[in-house]
């Protein structure tokens, strides 16, 4: 057998249908074998020579060709090291394990360096949910590059078809990095999710689903297409007894953790990603919803807005805020890589990204042409989106703001923006004041050398 997968959940499972249909034999290994058996029994007549299913581990390893090649489609954390953990006495050197989840990337660089001198190891980002592992992902592999030549044929046959005509799948760079990139992919996945959540928040009390959906179908071939905007223009298409769903469903908004991590590794690295980090924090307050509506009754403040906007205003903020949480997180993986030494190509990510992901849009080809800046938004389509869309973005949230409408990743994207902009801030402010309590000493314009103030001498 060519590779062998464990773990046939949704993800594990669609990826062997598509591995089978590329030519590629599987052996396949679950911990319940039912679920085992129940694929094999999907698989059509033809290819059923090209899939073994396998009652443990020592037999999986054993239909294997060798050098082994091993894809880990389980939950994230001690699962993957406890797998990893029985596989290694049955393997040798040259054999390689491909953890395919959503493990932190530290993890992974943990599990790369535990590997070596007993088998390689790669971790792989995998996006594109259940229709992109079935028909072509977005495929992110970082770690043992020496085994990667060998991964390389099969992995690229699998994946979805960049705007470039190439596999979406490139080798990422050392260790953890696959997985760095695939959890940023999440943060702005996470961003772009609550963006569009922020204009239907501002367009919910004076237009039904079907309006926004006709509005956003008007779009579609000004340069905003991509998967998340064409799947809501779905949602709001989709009926449930004959109402619109999308005013059936609770809104208490849930999430797996990927989001969180971004916004850890931003603060943690010291790159700022307030649209992202906002992201998560809407769902946070998105799940309290007895707290919300305990709390409905407290004064707004709000007021008729006096100017509204047009919905090519709307579109030109969107676009906007979207440019701004992609360089926010392009900005926190250059950092990483360049700390960790991995030597990320952004403009490789932003083609691995332009087909099969959940993030693939039209945008992606202009992010491409944007790294090649030092200073993302200091690129000529930053500048020109920038300069398209500022006043709109200003007009929306203004008018949110009055009417008491909460956009956070709107609003945040825009003071974001402002304060990238702002050559004198008042971070002079912060600094006396940390010296006024603590001594922090701060650094005196025309000095070189920061100095304590004496500040009782300040007060009478």
């Amino acid at each position: 057998m060519d590779i062998g997968v464990i773990g046939v959940g949704v993800m594990g499972e669609n990826l062997v249908m598509n591995m089978l249909d590329k030519g590629h034999s599987v052996a396949i290994y679950n911990r319940t074998h039912e679920k085992t058996t129940k694929l094999i029994g999907q698989v059509s007549s033809e290819k059923q020579d090209m899939a073994q299913g396998c009652a443990s581990l020592e037999e999986l390893v054993k239909a294997l060709r060798q050098p082994r090649k091993i894809l880990l489609m389980v939950k994230a954390g001690r699962v993957v090291d406890a797998f990893i953990e029985k596989l290694r006495p049955l393997l040798s050197k040259d054999d390689l394990i491909i953890d395919g989840g959503n493990s932190h990337f530290n993890d992974t660089t943990r599990r790369c360096q535990e590997s070596a001198g007993h088998h390689y190891f790669i971790g792989c980002g995998i996006s594109g949910g259940e229709e992109g592992a079935r028909h072509g992902p977005s495929l992110m592999p970082g770690g043992d590059v020496l085994a990667w030549e060998g991964a390389l044929p099969l992995f690229s046959s699998i994946a979805a078809v960049s705007t470039s005509k190439t596999p979406c799948c490139e080798w990422i760079g050392g260790e953890g990095s696959g997985h760095l990139v695939k959890t940023v992919h999440n943060g702005i996945e996470y961003a772009e999710m609550q963006i569009l959540a922020d204009m239907y928040q501002v367009l919910r009390g004076t237009r039904d689903p079907a309006s926004i959906e006709q509005m956003l179908s008007g779009w579609r071939d000004k340069g905003t297409s991509g998967f998340l905007l064409e799947a809501l223009q779905t949602v709001f298409k989709k009926a449930h007894n004959g109402q619109p769903i999308i005013d059936q469903i609770v809104d208490e908004a849930q999430q797996k953790g990927t989001g969180a991590w971004t916004a850890e590794e931003g603060l943690r690295a010291g790159v700022p990603i307030p649209t992202i980090s906002e992201a998560v924090t809407s769902r946070v307050i998105s799940s309290m919803k007895q707290v919300r509506t305990s709390l409905g009754s407290l004064p707004s403040g709000a007021e008729a807005s006096s100017e509204g906007f047009t919905e090519g205003e709307l579109m030109k903020a969107f676009m906007l805020c979207r440019a701004i949480s992609y360089t926010q997180g392009l900005n926190l993986i250059k950092k990483v890589s360049s700390t960790n030494g991995w030597g990320i190509d952004l403009s490789v990510l932003c083609r691995v990204w332009s087909n099969g992901c959940i993030i693939r849009s039209e945008f992606l080809d202009v992010l491409s042409r944007m790294t090649a800046s030092e200073v993302l938004e200091s690129s000529v389509d930053f500048v020109l989106i920038a300069t398209d869309g500022i006043a709109p973005l200003r007009k929306v949230v203004s008018h949110a703001i009055s009417t008491g409408v909460a956009v956070p990743c709107l609003s945040t994207s825009l003071s974001y923006y402002d304060a990238l902009r702002t050559e004198e801030g008042p971070g002079n402010l912060i600094q006396a004041l940390r010296d006024f309590f603590g001594a922090h000493t701060l650094l005196l314009k025309g000095e070189t050398e920061p100095v304590h103030i004496d500040w009782s001498m300040a007060v009478q």
